[in-house]
């Protein structure tokens, strides 16, 4: 079968299905076509119904991917990795775009709750790094985040796994220089108001934080 017939196979078998976004359906878009090629590959029978076998399919794989994105440090590197190539649709990817995707897909370490007595690159979300970047990052989390989860922790009675970082690399080549990140239970307007009245004393550690809803935005210094 050609990429442009499966591709068209998959596009169609997914479109009534319902995603957060439309990242996250060119991701799925992507993990679908090369399942389905593989199967495909050793059962040749059903390459005229590609569009009906992705339908049959469609459930599991999306569920599966439900749990991948909310525990996998690679899931943040694929949507970048997918918003780079600019595409308005599934159908415009190549066979290079789409294989080096589900090839970031394979990777499913886990991302480790945020904790405020030890440290770990994958509570940020962050795939690799230099480790002159790990140790600034390091750095980062015990001189500015757990103040900030510890402060909570004490006057709101939350637990240090309730901080999430949605995204630290927002300025890639220094993970933790610009980050997003969320406190369950607790409305970012008062974070960002707690930290510039210095009840939470991290202001000189900061050059600039402000809400980005549903996030708080921090840039260390």
């Amino acid at each position: 079968m050609r990429i442009s017939e499966l591709k068209q196979g998959v596009y169609e078998g997914l479109m009534l299905v319902e995603f957060d976004d439309n990242t996250d359906k060119l991701i799925v878009s992507c993990v679908m076509y090369s399942f389905i090629k593989n199967l495909l590959s050793v059962n040749t029978e059903n390459e005229n119904n590609s569009k009906n076998i992705v339908k049959s399919y469609s459930s599991v794989i999306k569920n599966n991917f439900n749990i991948y994105k909310n525990s996998a440090v690679s899931y943040n590197i694929i949507r970048k990795t997918i918003e780079g190539y600019n595409k308005n649709g599934f159908l415009e990817f190549n066979s290079s775009q789409i294989d080096n995707i589900t090839a970031l897909y394979r990777n499913k370490t886990k991302t480790v709750p945020f904790a405020t007595t030890s440290f770990s690159q994958y509570m940020y979300k962050v795939f690799t790094m230099k480790h002159s970047s790990y140790i600034k990052l390091s750095k980062i989390h015990f001189d500015i985040m757990v103040p900030i989860i510890k402060y909570y922790q004490l006057n709101n009675g939350v637990n240090p796994s309730d901080l999430e970082i949605f995204d630290a690399e927002l300025y890639a080549p220094t993970p933790g220089k610009e980050m997003l990140f969320t406190i369950n239970g607790i409305n970012p307007g008062r974070i960002v108001s707690d930290i510039k009245a210095n009840r939470i004393p991290i202001r000189d550690k900061i050059y600039l934080v402000k809400t980005a809803n549903p996030y708080i935005q921090i840039i260390t210094n």
